[in-house]
């Protein structure tokens, strides 16, 4: 046994084994990584559907910092501030218009933009006693029109007709027209004031 261990031939079939187990060990390793990366791939695959009826998104604190989730059916998704309020909400209404709403950090609504399933676009600023200040839309032809409100519905209205033509309405407190200025496309200008009733009662020229 001495010779043979000192001939070398043992030694020679221990690092061959040594050899083959390690190449073993080694092809297992990679099989188990490979096996492993097919198993996470198919798992992302399969993550890239999820169902739910409600996604929240929390921050590090565990508070609440966007919430996806249905409104009588439509899809909303809100967005919170720090304390919890929200501050702003996307999302498609009953009637059908996809709308963005701004809110101040106590919660109210101050802003909002939309259009409508016919393809009218509206703009609209809200006071912090729940107003409607001022609105810019614009018609499903093309046709913008700018209303400034008081505190009781609006007072002035600017628009822009199909017909290439330019106008300013001033109303009273009840929402009449008391006096509006037009200018046609040719740039000729008409002022006409109006009664009480909503009769003309004088124009120039």
């Amino acid at each position: 046994m001495r010779a043979t261990l000192a001939s070398g031939k043992w030694p020679a079939l221990f690092a061959a084994l040594a050899g083959a187990a390690g190449t073993a060990v080694i092809a297992f390793v990679l099989a188990a990584g490979s096996q492993w990366q097919a198993t996470a791939q198919a798992a992302t695959k399969r993550a890239k559907v999820v169902r739910a009826g409600e996604f929240i998104l929390q921050d590090a604190g565990g508070a609440k910092r966007a919430d996806l989730h249905l409104v009588r059916g439509e899809p909303s998704l809100d967005m919170y501030g720090r304390k919890g309020e929200r501050r702003v909400a996307v999302g498609i209404n009953g009637q059908e218009i996809a709308r963005v709403r701004f809110f101040d950090s106590q919660g109210i609504p101050r802003g909002a933009l939309g259009v409508t399933q016919d393809g009218r676009v509206a703009l609209v600023f809200i006071d912090g006693a729940r107003r409607v200040r001022a609105t810019f839309e614009l018609s499903q032809d093309g046709r913008p029109t700018l209303s400034l409100d008081g505190t009781k519905g609006p007072r002035i209205g600017l628009h822009v007709t199909g017909a290439n033509t330019a106008g300013v309405a001033l109303l009273d407190g009840a929402h009449k027209t008391r006096a509006a200025l037009d200018v046609d496309g040719n740039g000729n200008p008409t002022l006409t004031l109006y009664g009480p009733s909503g009769k003309p009662v004088a124009s120039l020229p």
